[in-house]
Order: structure tokens, then C-alpha cells, then sequence
């Protein structure tokens, strides 16, 4: 009896140990939904304050690209290649002065305030989830033919981006 007190004793510690406990993000949220969508990119704090838009796209059931990008305020587009990318792990660039006037005036398109929070359909699970904050709204889409057009030209005008520094492949 005492050896299976001390193997079901030795199982317990293991199970306990291989626990890992990570700290829980929404306690290190400053920015509201903001910073959720740049946990990956970095934890910087200034990079948070100064977004002025993120995208987060996110696995779907096949080889969809999964990747992290914040355009800070001095037009700084910070990337992160997560998986199924041309270009894996953090860069960063500086946008133009032309592009940046052109990403700022498709935002303002955007009007966040009359947008939905979710363009997702729960039943097509199998599609990736892309979170789009601007203005300290996240909207989350996974079918696109639901989201307004607005919201469309911000991602098409990020991810033109990305295709133009290699960051993706076609």
C-alpha cells in the first residue's frame, strides 16, 4: 500500500509541475482590446499608446498566413510572421509619407463607431479569425463578404503592404 501511496503521490507532483501557468494578459491590458491584438508583437507599451491600427490573422484549418501587424502613429509598420509567411519573426518599416496619408484617410472611411464588433459566422470555424483595431475598437471577421467595405480597403491596404516588402507570399 505504501508503494501505491508513493507512485500516486510522484504522479500527482509530476501533473502539478508540468502545469505551466502564464500570466493572463487581460490583467497587462492598458489599451483596452488594443493591446490583446499586439501581445505578439511586442509588449511595448509605446507601441501600444501610439497604434493607430493593428491586424491580428489568426490559423485556420488549413495553411491560411498567420501574422501580427501595428502602424504607430509616426508611421512605423511593425510586423510579426507567426506561420505560413514569406517572411517569419519581427522587422519593421517606415511607411511614406504618401502611403501613410493614404492609410490615414482610409481609416477615416472607416468609421468604427458604426461598425459591428463581429462579422464572424460560428458556423464556418474552419475559416481564420483576422482582429482589426482601430481607434481602440477591435472587430473581429472571419467572412468577409459580411464586413462592410471600409473595413475591407484597411486590411487590403495593410496586407498590399506586406506583399510589396515580401513579408507574405501570393
Amino acid at each position: 500500500k505504501l508503494n501505491i501511496m508513493k507512485k500516486s503521490i510522484l504522479i500527482l507532483l509530476l501533473a502539478f509541475a508540468a502545469c505551466k501557468t502564464t500570466p493572463d494578459t487581460k490583467n497587462l491590458n492598458v489599451d483596452g482590446n488594443l493591446f490583446n491584438v499586439l501581445e505578439g508583437i511586442t509588449k511595448s507599451k509605446k507601441v501600444v499608446e501610439t497604434a493607430l491600427v493593428t491586424i491580428k490573422k489568426e490559423a485556420c484549418a488549413g495553411d491560411c498566413p498567420e501574422f501580427e501587424v501595428a502602424i504607430t502613429k509616426d508611421s512605423i509598420l511593425n510586423y510579426n510572421g507567426l506561420k505560413n509567411v514569406a517572411s517569419l519573426g519581427k522587422h519593421q518599416l517606415k511607411l511614406s509619407t504618401k502611403q501613410f496619408l493614404k492609410l490615414e484617410n482610409i481609416l477615416k472611411e472607416a468609421n468604427t463607431v458604426s461598425l459591428s464588433p463581429s462579422y464572424v459566422d460560428d458556423t464556418k470555424s474552419f475559416l481564420p479569425i483576422t482582429k482589426i483595431s482601430i481607434n481602440d475598437t477591435t472587430i473581429k471577421i472571419n467572412l468577409w463578404k459580411d464586413a462592410p467595405e471600409s473595413l475591407i480597403n484597411v486590411y487590403t491596404f495593410i496586407e498590399d503592404l506586406l506583399y510589396d516588402q515580401k513579408y507574405l507570399e501570393e
